[in-house]
């Protein structure tokens, strides 16, 4: 059997291990700790938790001290009742004082909550779609042909035929062989041009371009079977055309005045029929007229005139009588190849195809860290902000760009909330950045500097959608919400176009009057450190010294073994003032938490604590970041067991 003197020394020197084990101020816990059950199940609790062995190591200390030194030496422990008494009044012990606890030791960092360059923590998701749409094919027609057949035959019986002759008036003339005469060669005709199966996306077409589209010229003689007259040639010759043929370039030879072609050196023919030129289209230039009715665009007249001008020399191949119905004359045709199908590859004109992207829910509650997860959270941020880059650089028009963004929360009090994006215009063949920010002067972007040529608007309500942290926000953007603007612009038929545009969300903790987050964390099992002891209250005092800009309240409750409160088991809550921020003086508070026990062996009932700390902007304060390096120091911790204490060692 151990003697009474080595008894005493052993006791004496657990009790001297488990004080140094009672409270350490350092974050590295030893193998002893340990076995205390002094591990938090998160570190981020740590201010709140650092206590939790206290109580049984306090115990273990005191009373193990008083018991080596009161017990007299001729009796064997063995043979006694080691159920002590350690006073009515209470027993008080000094525990000392905390390191700093850095709000960077207590948020983790490696998800969705990070920190800027500044070391403000801020909260941040990502997502992307596509803005893709198509302009549909359509149907291009324009006359095959356009004769143009002269108001007066060139040559016909009149007084200056015979003029010309130097014949008198009669019923018949005779014409020398190899004579040449001439006149007037005018007139007039329309050639069509037809656009159908045009799509609702099309508002209207200014200009269609054709794929390798032209015509060709060709004069041709025509006569009376009576008469003998070859084509000379043609002088000071001119061509119009329609209006709406815009040429990709002007033949040789021939000049252009506005829609007319004009020759002005002699054109020699020499034959019955002479192709005089070949036009090539670049487009087809429906100016104001292009706005679609029923899917078709049809051109008016005046738009669609043809004419020809000029003086036609004829020489008599032999002699012939020439009588009054004869005629030498010519006519104009504009022939258009592909039996005037004009395969389209672009149209210019104004759009408003349907753009419906398909936006993934941002999801937040899934990526929250715990200390927003509480329903009580309430975000009252000062300057969220939502950010595009849309790459539009393969884009040919500028695209009008908002969303309706609704906060969801399911299940039972669900809510919802939504909050309208304007419309910004980003602008087509090159990449654009567009920020949605609440108030301030400029964005927050923890990622990039906001440039000169971004794109800014302000959106008073967008707090509105984390104030009460939602499970996810549904991004809107169909139903148009984003459309092209409307501005001309030139668009490649059966083409999809499409623009990544990725978004990010910022969330700087930057938190104005409103602004509350609850966290809650538990002890381990401490049923094996309280089972041997009862007391009547516990009380613990701190100075706490804070520098986060929230006031600190600070609740405890005890669970039983199944986690139920313990109603025999209350204690009073403590706070710290709000702190002033990084780099101000420390702002210091003392603070209480008080239990009373109903019944003092509820002690040994208990079988972990719940922490509670909220935190929360105080009333009236400017906006303050929440920062890495601003913390809360406990200095002074005193732990008191209330009223009768007693520790059963048997």
């Amino acid at each position: 059997m151990m003697t009474h003197k080595h008894r005493t020394a052993k006791l004496k020197a657990h009790a001297q291990l488990s004080a140094r084990d009672a409270y350490r101020t350092n974050s590295n816990q030893t193998k002893s700790e340990s076995k205390a059950g002094n591990a938090c199940r998160r570190h981020t609790s740590c201010y709140g938790l650092r206590g939790k062995s206290l109580l049984r190591g306090l115990l273990l200390a005191s009373g193990l001290l008083m018991l080596g030194s009161c017990i007299d030496s001729s009796y064997d422990l063995g043979d006694v009742d080691a159920t002590i008494g350690l006073g009515a009044n209470g027993l008080k012990v000094k525990l000392g004082n905390t390191e700093k606890i850095y709000l960077k030791d207590i948020i983790d960092t490696d998800g969705n909550t990070k920190l800027d360059g500044n070391n403000q923590f801020y909260i941040t998701e990502q997502g992307s779609t596509d803005l893709s749409y198509t302009v549909q094919k359509v149907n291009s027609t324009i006359d095959r042909l356009a004769r143009v057949k002269t108001k007066f035959r060139v040559l016909r019986w009149s007084d200056d035929l015979l003029n010309q002759l130097g014949a008198p008036s009669g019923t018949q003339v005779t014409v020398p062989a190899n004579y040449t005469l001439h006149g007037s060669a005018e007139g007039e005709n329309k050639s069509d041009f037809t656009t159908d199966d045009i799509g609702e996306e099309v508002v209207r077409i200014t200009r269609v371009y054709p794929r390798n589209f032209g015509a060709s010229l060709t004069v041709r003689m025509k006569s009376s079977a009576n008469v003998n007259f070859g084509l000379d040639k043609l002088q000071k010759f001119a061509v119009t055309l329609p209006q709406y043929v815009h040429l990709r370039e002007v033949p040789a030879g021939w000049r252009l005045e506005g829609s007319t072609l004009i020759h002005d050196s002699d054109i020699t023919i020499g034959t019955n029929s002479k192709q005089i030129c070949t036009i090539n289209i670049d487009y087809i230039d429906l100016k104001e007229e292009g706005t679609p009715k029923n899917g078709t665009i049809t051109l008016p007249q005046e738009m669609t005139r043809v004419a020809m001008s000029g003086t036609a020399y004829f020489s008599s191949k032999s002699a012939f009588t020439m009588q009054q119905d004869d005629y030498a004359d010519i006519e104009l045709d504009i022939n258009f190849p592909n039996d005037g199908k004009i395969v389209v590859d672009s149209i210019k004109g104004i759009f408003n195809p349907d753009i419906n992207p398909n936006v993934n829910p941002i999801e937040i509650a899934d990526n929250l860290p715990d200390f927003l997860k509480d329903d009580a959270t309430k975000i009252k941020v000062s300057n969220p902000t939502l950010k595009f880059n849309v790459d539009m650089r393969t884009l040919p028009s500028n695209v009008n760009v908002g969303a309706t963004l609704t906060s969801v929360k399911s299940g039972k009090g669900g809510w919802s909330q939504s909050v309208t994006l304007p419309q910004v215009t980003m602008n087509g063949g090159r990449a654009n950045t567009a920020y949605y920010h609440k108030q301030g002067s400029k964005p927050y972007d923890p990622e990039s500097e906001v440039t000169a040529g971004a794109i800014v608007s302000r959106v008073e309500d967008l707090g509105n959608l984390i104030e009460r942290l939602p499970d996810q926000i549904e991004v809107d953007m169909k139903n148009g919400k984003v459309s092209l603007a409307q501005q001309e612009a030139t668009m490649t038929l059966g083409k999809t176009y499409r623009a990544r545009a990725d978004y990010s969300v910022f969330v700087p903790l930057e938190m104005e009057e409103g602004f509350t987050i609850i966290y809650r964390d538990s002890t381990n099992s401490m049923e094996d450190d309280l089972k041997d002891y009862t007391a009547e209250g516990i009380q613990l005092k701190t100075m706490a010294e804070n520098t986060i800009p929230l006031d600190l309240t600070l609740s405890v409750k005890a669970l039983d073994q199944n986690g139920k409160p313990m109603p025999g088991v209350t204690f009073t809550s403590a706070k710290a003032k709000a702190g002033q921020g990084e780099g101000k003086a420390p702002v210091k508070s003392e603070m209480t938490v008080v239990a009373t026990l109903q019944n003092p062996k509820d002690l040994q009932e208990i079988d972990h604590f719940l922490f509670e700390v909220k935190a929360e902007s105080a009333q009236g304060s400017a906006s303050q970041p929440l920062a890495s390096q601003q913390y809360i120091r406990l200095t002074d911790i005193k732990l008191m067991l209330k009223g009768k204490v007693t520790v059963d060692l048997n």
